[in-house]
């Protein structure tokens, strides 16, 4: 995500950083620098804050070493859902698309037979692609270009087994539940989380029902 950063004394004037960075990334960084760089191992134990106890994953990365200038972004992947589908992993530079939306995000969406690979730091605005109309989109050496990456999916599979084995140890709350407004404790809404299990099954290769 884009963003521009001032905090005087900790985050040098001028820094450019051009690592991977998520919204949810925020709450872990913004509570390390409250003076709790522990947060996600404590909520992952169980901890008491006030009167109630939580134990609760958190997917947001402590992003502090990031933004101050002492070491790379903590994030390598982002998943993009295309409501109850996983339409797209990126891992470090790497993005995989299984559905597009080649007219944009009204347009309508679009299920490849292959999925397509994109290198960001070389195509950031996803131009390349398999060739359809003609020559007006993508282009013949995708093929070249295609099978010596597609090897890249392993690490997709491998991603994908980690984030769902998170779900069966911190089951999302079903959609019916949290009356009170609350998010699910996993960063996220839980009808959008348990989707999300659902849709990425497939790409670890296994057959994980998710929680009811």
């Amino acid at each position: 995500m884009p963003a521009i950063l001032r905090w005087p004394g900790h985050v040098p004037a001028d820094s450019v950083q051009n690592g991977i960075f998520s919204g949810m990334d925020w709450y872990p960084t913004f509570l390390d620098a409250a003076g709790n760089p522990n947060i996600t191992e404590q909520l992952l134990k169980g901890v008491k804050l006030g009167d109630r106890t939580y134990k609760n994953h958190l997917d947001g990365y402590d992003q502090m070493a990031a933004i101050t200038g002492k070491g790379p972004s903590a994030r390598h992947e982002i998943f993009y859902l295309g409501e109850s589908t996983v339409g797209a992993v990126r891992i470090d530079d790497y993005k995989f698309r299984f559905i597009d939306q080649p007219h944009g995000w009204l347009g309508e969406k679009t299920h490849p037979d292959v999925p397509y690979i994109t290198n960001l730091r070389l195509d950031p605005f996803e131009r390349t692609g398999w060739p359809s109309n003609g020559t007006k989109d993508g282009a013949q050496q995708y093929f070249d270009w295609f099978k010596y990456e597609f090897w890249r999916f392993v690490f997709v599979q491998k991603v994908m087994a980690q984030e769902i084995q998170t779900f069966l140890d911190f089951p999302p709350m079903p959609r019916h539940q949290g009356g009170d407004g609350q998010e699910d404790g996993r960063g996220g809404g839980g009808g959008q989380r348990s989707q999300q299990l659902t849709g990425a099954t497939f790409l670890a290769g296994g057959s994980i029902e998710p929680p009811v």
